[in-house]
């Protein structure tokens, strides 16, 4: 299977998987996609949340290049 898009420029390492962008900054759900509640609840948090995420080599050099 060839992977093309964003997985490689986001660092996903499996699919399906989902990825919340917010102001361009993706964060990708790492826990089990079938656990719908779980799902509902990090999307939620996502929302709502001021955190800081945590970011992978490859999103950094994405947010690195969109901002040069």
């Amino acid at each position: 299977m060839k992977v093309v898009g964003v997985v490689p420029r986001f660092g996903i390492r499996k699919l399906p998987t989902f990825v919340y962008f917010e102001d361009s900054i993706p964060s990708i759900y790492d826990e089990d996609p079938e656990d719908t509640r779980a799902l509902i609840e990090w999307i939620e948090e996502q929302r709502t949340s001021d955190a800081i995420e945590v970011v992978t080599e490859e999103i950094l050099q994405y947010l690195v290049s969109q901002k040069a």
